[in-house]
């Protein structure tokens, strides 16, 4: 990773990110719910492969299994234009038993590769938080690397197992496992800015030249301070996909292809660069 690298994610959750209420705070999702993922799919992604394609950007979609069982074409579309495949879950799940998630891992590699012909090397958690069993679970399934966690802004990481912690004592970092980390932040995701919830009620139309500034400043740090920074954006065709918001995307891609040395990748093609770059010195075995 000699330069300094941006990384364009997708979390393309289309209708499955209102399925559980998990999205709007509601028990069910209604017609307005599912019409906003609808747009995602219908306008919002179209949209962003046309961006992609315009500015010869490879990107990285993390599509939930629900999606690609729903949009078929359109997620082979995203393939076959040269962008990564990764997952993030069935129906934007939260927080399920390892038994749950055992069936919904295999659900939706089995869509994935139906629809695209994709294995998935990349995870971004869907729901709320890793457990160390999703953790054991991806590594046993051979994934190369996370996008869920925010330990480090510009730098990938290894991801830890086993950490311990009480209210009387020091955290006690657990051993770092063969994934690697490709860390984000909400600071630099559309979703918290530009989404509005009415239970609990959240009004979150932020300006958007207020996040442009935000996403700008910190390609700037990152371009001026960090050898070899990585920095991720977290979107959503749903939301980025407006048309006030993705002429922000396009003005900030040309900002940034306009500065010195900067290259656009996947997260998967990082993460093995990282890999090679810095050799994990023990297998870590789950208990």
């Amino acid at each position: 990773m000699a330069r300094p690298t941006v990384c364009l994610s997708f979390d393309f959750d289309a209708i499955s990110a209102w399925l559980t209420g998990w999205s709007s705070g509601r028990d069910r999702p209604t017609a307005v719910d599912i019409s906003r993922g609808e747009f995602g799919a219908r306008v919002g992604a179209p949209r962003l492969l046309e961006l992609l394609k315009k500015y010869d950007i490879e990107a990285t979609w993390f599509i939930p299994g629900h999606t690609v069982d729903t949009f078929p074409q359109l997620c082979k579309r995203v393939r076959e234009e040269g962008h990564e495949i990764a997952y993030h879950g069935y129906a934007h799940e939260v927080d399920p038993t390892p038994e749950e998630e055992k069936r919904i891992f295999n659900q939706v590699i089995a869509s994935l590769k139906r629809a695209t012909g994709c294995n998935p090397v990349g995870h971004r958690f869907p729901g709320l938080d890793l457990a160390d069993h999703t953790i054991e679970s991806l590594i046993k399934r051979g994934f190369l690397y996370d996008s869920s966690l925010m330990g480090d802004d510009f730098h990938p990481y290894r991801v830890r197992i086993g950490d311990r912690w009480s209210s009387n004592g020091p955290y006690i970092f657990g051993a770092e496992t063969p994934l690697v980390e490709m860390p984000f932040s909400w600071y630099a995701d559309d979703w918290p800015a530009f989404t509005f919830s009415w239970e609990p009620f959240r009004y979150a139309f932020t300006s958007v030249e207020t996040i442009y500034q935000y996403w700008k400043r910190q390609f700037d740090f990152m371009h001026k301070h960090v050898k070899e920074g990585v920095f991720t954006i977290c979107m959503h065709p749903q939301v980025i996909g407006r048309g006030h918001l993705i002429t922000m995307l396009e003005d900030l891609i040309r900002y940034m292809k306009g500065r010195v040395n900067v290259r656009f990748c996947s997260l998967q093609k990082v993460a093995l660069e990282y890999n090679k770059a810095h050799p994990i010195a023990r297998e870590t075995k789950s208990g």
